[in-house]
């Protein structure tokens, strides 16, 4: 008998292009993910729109007009973590009961998916659950006609699929680390020869480092972000006052992975205005002895020409959710 996600396959046969749409709590960033003929990606349109409020409504341009829709949400409330199973497993073999028992959650508030990372002696998986309002929150401007929802992540760990696929390539023998910064949540991974080896997410955000700044300088949140971002004032101040426990646990975190792995983590990769500023960069460079560099996942796929409009050039960081939403898509196809 074909399970459910095999009539998806079967139904999304042959198509190149899905929309990947981040509804984020600063804006809905979306892209028009298209698979050329040689098997790479193209970004074929990108826009930002408002966040999506209350009882508001929800109309796509004109431009992402596609069949398939693949959904990335933020939220405070979903639970991840990284479990280990004795044994080797595959998907089809680990059952769901198993694991809402390792989770420990009540499977009837929460959709819960995972994902097998990697198989030795034990199972390693990634699992997530979301609870199931915010996910019925997420679909509802999906309700009827197109795009069709086919998939539902969360954010953060959409933009590491999004990484995986671009920096990550190149530390295939090695180690990596990646800081997705959202708005009012930041993850950080490590990744050893491809692996995901360790996941943390953290309750903060650029938010609160634009309310910092807007407190020490007396500015509003527009000219906080550009500040943040341009450099043109000293901010090392409020940053450190968000940033430095987030950076103790970073630290902490990539000495742990050095010893238990026995690897070197060469280089981390960050999104969002953070790592855009170089008093940012500056800070985690100065604590963690690791290079730091900001991350643009439209260098990675190729935007088409004019596919992204000028007030967004040099913002790909916010599309790694979206981009990477696509690209999970395509993967599970």
């Amino acid at each position: 008998m074909a399970t459910t996600g095999n009539i998806l396959k079967r139904l999304a046969g042959g198509r190149t292009e899905v929309l990947g749409i981040d509804f984020g709590t600063t804006g809905i960033k979306i892209v028009m993910l298209r698979k050329t003929g040689d098997g790479s990606f193209t970004v074929a349109a990108a826009a930002l729109l408002p966040a999506l409020e209350e009882d508001s409504t929800f109309e796509l341009p004109k431009v992402f007009t596609a069949r398939h829709a693949a959904i990335a949400v933020s939220d405070r409330a979903a639970v991840i973590k990284l479990l280990s199973l004795p044994g080797q497993h595959d998907e089809s073999s680990v059952s769901a009961e198993l694991i809402n028992e390792q989770m420990g959650l009540d499977s009837a508030e929460y959709r819960i998916g995972f994902k097998v990372i990697s198989q030795s002696r034990e199972t390693r998986l990634l699992t997530v659950a979301l609870p199931e309002g915010s996910a019925t929150v997420a679909l509802g401007p999906f309700a009827a006609g197109i795009p069709v929802p086919v998939s539902l992540e969360i954010s953060g760990l959409s933009a590491l699929t999004a990484f995986l696929h671009g920096p990550a390539k190149q530390y295939a023998d090695g180690a990596v680390g990646v800081i997705e910064f959202g708005a009012e949540q930041t993850f950080l991974a490590f990744f050893n020869k491809g692996d995901l080896v360790l996941l943390r997410k953290f309750d903060m955000g650029s938010t609160s480092v634009c309310e910092k700044i807007q407190q020490a300088l007396g500015v509003d949140a527009d000219t906080a972000w550009g500040i943040m971002t341009d450099g043109s004032f000293d901010i090392s101040q409020p940053i450190s006052e968000v940033l430095d426990p987030f950076l103790r646990q970073l630290v902490i975190s990539r000495d742990f992975i050095e010893r238990r792995d026995q690897c070197h983590v060469s280089m981390i990769y960050g999104s969002s205005g953070l790592t855009g500023s170089a008093q940012g960069v500056k800070q985690f460079e100065a604590v963690t002895g690791v290079e730091a560099v900001k991350w643009d996942p439209f260098a990675d796929f190729a935007p088409a020409p004019g596919a992204v409009p000028e007030q967004l050039q040099g913002q790909g960081s916010r599309f790694a959710a979206a981009i990477g939403a696509g690209l999970a898509w395509f993967e599970g196809r």
